[in-house]
């Protein structure tokens, strides 16, 4: 997990070519990300609203390890 506010030199490691998903809790702080990721030119980026509460909330996937 990258926190793009705090962890700027590792923004290498994410594809600009690809589709990003930021996500937190409940979609305050990844909105703030988002907005970061678009600021460093990455294209393709949307927040899940509502956080992964909302997600659980929808009785959506979630796969545990």
């Amino acid at each position: 997990m990258i926190d793009p506010a705090r962890d700027e030199d590792q923004l290498d490691e994410i594809p600009k070519d690809k589709k990003i998903i930021t996500h937190c809790k409940s979609g305050a702080r990844s909105a703030i990300g988002t907005s970061l990721l678009q600021a460093k030119g990455f294209k393709d980026v949307l927040n899940l609203e509502g956080g992964f509460s909302a997600w659980q909330k929808e009785g959506l996937p979630v796969k545990k390890d």
